[in-house]
């Protein structure tokens, strides 16, 4: 049998995974916070400008 020289994969460093999690909750932030601003309010939600409120 031939011996073959195995050497092993290269592992990433513990702090790639860190940086990796960190932006995809950044990106998560980014996203509800536009989602939220977008669709905050409806037309139901709000009284007509013209109106006036009375105590």
């Amino acid at each position: 049998m031939a011996h073959l020289e195995v050497e092993p994969k290269p592992r990433r460093p513990w702090w790639f995974g860190v940086l990796i999690v960190l932006l995809l909750i950044l990106l998560a932030g980014t996203l509800i916070g536009k989602c939220n601003n977008e669709g905050g309010t409806t037309g139901a939600d709000k009284p007509p400008k013209d109106s006036v409120l009375t105590p």
